[in-house]
């Protein structure tokens, strides 16, 4: 009989789907589209505007250079945060001491002068 204080989970299957992906066949694919609908026989979207939009898009996305890119991208903009955080931490924590200390030598001149008059005091007694 066995026994099993903790419930285990079951290893996940490994789906591995190859992607592959041919410019030039796509590209050869996106003419015959076009000029069977030019020809018309293919229903629907006549002119292929929401293809060329797609196109466009794809060939701007891929001829932008890396300086433009780069000067935006999520690990910089991360690093910017914390950088500033830190920084904001930092002149918390010595605004936090400056106070303290003020509070500190309020008490001690405080003490002074209490003792400078309990002196004063004891001298005319």
């Amino acid at each position: 009989m066995k026994m099993n204080l903790f419930k285990l989970p079951k290893p996940r299957a490994f789906k591995f789907t190859p992607r592959f992906y041919d410019p030039r066949k796509e590209a050869f694919e996106d003419r015959v589209l076009r000029i069977k609908a030019e020809m018309g026989l293919v229903p629907g979207n006549e002119s292929g505007y929401d293809k060329r939009i797609h196109k466009a898009f794809t060939r701007a996305r891929s001829t932008k250079s890396s300086s433009v890119t780069g000067v935006f991208s999520a690990p910089k903009i991360g690093m910017m945060v914390k950088i500033f955080s830190l920084v904001l931490v930092c002149v918390m924590v010595y605004l936090l001491a400056q106070s303290v200390r003020i509070i500190l030598s309020d008490k001690a001149t405080h003490k002074q002068e209490l003792t400078k008059e309990q002196l004063h005091e004891r001298k005319f007694e």
